[in-house]
């Protein structure tokens, strides 16, 4: 299931290489959305107000102007109608499709979700299985211009929801910061403001009646320290908001009337590892909009430590290479902007009775170099038909070894058609390799491979 509550703690030290493990494309390092907690619980720990679990609904309908697209493909460990935590995007992300399978078997599934907006998946099949989904979700989710903050109904109708003992710690924060009980603008950016200003230290704070008190008045703290100290005083002044964590990093969100809006307080770690799992740090990165709120001079946001790993991604034991010292191209050859590639030509049926898939694959360029995003799209049919929400895994074959460097997958849609980017590996050897795209079928259409 997952972590479902937070303590806080006094260890203040800033951490260096962290693991980190991102499914979705483009890339959100480091905010992929893994436990979020909208509750401060009796024993000032965070947990989630209401856990019964509710549908996401499965929507179907295409991204719309106002929102972003996003890929999501990872393996999830399954016991048969039981729920597993699984990472999203952002909170109020909503499902466009979604496919849980192995090879061509296809299983059923359903996605939940609990009151902070944590994501599970449940199905009747136990094991291991790879999920592939698209979302889409509001841009102004992750910055931009934030708009009234309202009044959390809890304070309005019962005052503080915090333990008494806290609230008093929290009136001593308050007023040391100077911000009145109101809910405004004014008011949240003064709190950014002033828990974006702490810093990491190797001296734990001073002791004080609490951690939060310890915490907030020493002004030391990462990531996780400055979002538990936010939410606890904003929470006691009238302004809703969770915290929301993964392996590497940690910030908040507040509702601002609309929307969950992601403010990032900094305390980020030095660089993000990720060798131990399949991730998407070599996909395109992800532009939010523009932060509303202004940074301390040195702070170290969350933005930085996912730009370490993108330009820290070398293959192990070996160095940049030629082509990215030379600036050469030519990578990878692919088909020539708009130019189709064709289908499959071998027999029209596959050896298991299932008509063979076509695929057709069109980049937007003939040569990329390494860590060079490159555009691409395609069909996915068989017997003249759609194959929708295929599994279309991206590759990149040398033409002289023969060697097959996964590059991604993407997800065809209710139509059969695919569209995305994927990302030249910076620890490919320099020479010339050809994109193929290939998919594995499901029940009715069978195995295909780009020519």
């Amino acid at each position: 299931m997952g972590p479902t509550r937070f303590a806080p703690d006094t260890d203040t030290r800033r951490p260096e290489t962290l693991p980190y493990t991102d499914p979705f494309v483009p890339s959100t390092a480091p905010w992929k959305r893994l436990a979020a907690f909208d509750k401060v619980d009796t024993d000032y720990s965070l947990a989630v107000t209401d856990p019964s679990l509710r549908p996401v609904a499965l929507h179907g309908q295409a991204a719309e102007p106002y929102e972003d697209r996003f890929f999501g493909n990872l393996v999830v460990e399954l016991r048969a109608n039981q729920v597993t935590r699984i990472p999203s995007v952002g909170p109020g992300a909503r499902v466009v499709h979604a496919r849980l399978g192995v090879g061509v078997d296809e299983f059923d599934l359903e996605i939940l979700h609990d009151s902070a907006d944590n994501w599970f998946v449940r199905s009747n099949h136990t094991g291991r299985a790879r999920l592939v989904f698209e979302l889409a979700i509001a841009r102004a989710t992750f910055g931009g211009p934030v708009g009234d903050v309202p009044p959390d109904p809890r304070v309005v109708r019962w005052g503080s929801p915090l333990p008494a003992a806290l609230q008093r710690d929290v009136e001593v924060v308050a007023a040391h910061i100077g911000v009145p009980k109101a809910t405004s603008r004014e008011t949240l950016a003064a709190l950014v403001d002033y828990f974006r200003s702490f810093a990491e230290s190797s001296e734990p704070p001073p002791p004080a009646r609490s951690a939060y008190l310890a915490l907030s008045l020493s002004k030391k703290g990462v990531c996780r320290h400055r979002a538990y100290a936010f939410m606890v005083t904003a929470s006691a002044l009238g302004i809703r908001s969770r915290v929301v964590m993964n392996e590497a990093h940690a910030w908040v969100e507040v509702w601002d009337g609309t929307l969950w809006k992601r403010i990032d307080l900094g305390g980020a770690g030095t660089i993000l590892d990720e060798s131990q799992g399949e991730g998407g740090l070599d996909a395109p990165r992800y532009a939010p909009p523009p932060d509303p709120f202004r940074w301390p001079p040195g702070g170290k946001r969350g933005e930085d430590l996912g730009r370490t790993a993108f330009g820290s991604k070398t293959a192990p034991g070996r160095g940049p290479g030629p082509l990215a010292s030379s600036g050469a191209t030519g990578a990878v050859g692919a088909p020539r902007p708009g130019a189709s590639s064709g289908g499959v030509s071998e027999a029209p049926v596959s050896p298991d009775g299932r008509p063979a898939t076509s695929v057709t694959l069109e980049a937007t360029q003939t040569s990329a170099s390494r860590g060079q995003q490159v555009q691409v799209k395609g069909l996915v049919t068989a017997d003249g038909l759609p194959c929708p929400r295929l599994v279309v895994t991206l590759s990149a074959v040398d033409t002289g070894a023969g060697a097959t460097i996964p590059l991604g997958d993407l997800a065809a849609d209710a139509a059969g058609v695919y569209a995305g980017s994927v990302v030249i590996p910076r620890s490919v050897e320099t020479g010339d390799y050809d994109l193929v795209a290939t998919t594995p079928g499901d029940a009715r259409c069978g195995p295909g491979v780009s020519q």
